[in-house]
């Protein structure tokens, strides 16, 4: 994979999964393909060891992301500006962003997943990055967790076909079924 596609990658997942601090943007994992992208790009992790109390029961892989491009970027998308970008740069971050706040779901002649945010902005943004690459794209709002509503409802998107995206989670499942 090429650095502009790692780089993007790394922008979709830090715009699905990081947090503001001080010294830039923090971002985990606990899925081991994910974290060995991310030390790819980013370097070693830090490592937060398993738990055996039926919460943390996977170690968790912890990022640091200082460059001040990368973060201006980010923050630029969760405003729901998203910079001019090519075709593999949207995909790239489409697999990202899907690697950080999504699923998978596979087809029987594709692959198709959801993307999750509690941003409507963000929601509309992903569906429009979709569409512009051909991807067909709907949107669900999950406004309830059981009988309870939620404090803030989650947007559900869903889209296909994904199986060209570089996206560590499809890559996975095909390496899995071909084992």
């Amino acid at each position: 994979m090429n650095s502009l596609t790692m780089r993007w990658w790394l922008i979709g997942y830090a715009s699905g999964d990081s947090t503001i601090q001080v010294w830039g943007l923090r971002t985990s994992t606990a899925n081991p393909a994910i974290a060995r992208r991310l030390e790819k790009i980013l370097g070693k992790p830090w490592r937060r060891k398993a738990f055996n109390d039926g919460h943390h029961r996977k170690p968790l892989y912890v990022f640091k992301i200082s460059d001040p491009e990368i973060i201006r970027i980010v923050e630029e998308i969760r405003a729901g500006k998203f910079p001019k970008a090519s075709r593999k740069a949207i995909e790239a971050w489409l697999a990202g962003y899907l690697d950080a706040d999504g699923c998978i779901t596979p087809l029987k002649s594709s692959m198709a997943g959801y993307l999750f945010s509690v941003d409507w902005g963000l929601a509309r943004l992903i569906i429009k990055l979709c569409e512009k690459i051909g991807l067909k794209a709907s949107v669900s709002v999950m406004a309830r967790r059981g009988r309870e509503l939620r404090k803030n409802p989650i947007f559900r998107i869903y889209a296909r076909p994904l199986d060209d995206l570089p996206s560590v989670k499809i890559q996975s499942f095909y390496n899995s079924r071909h084992k």
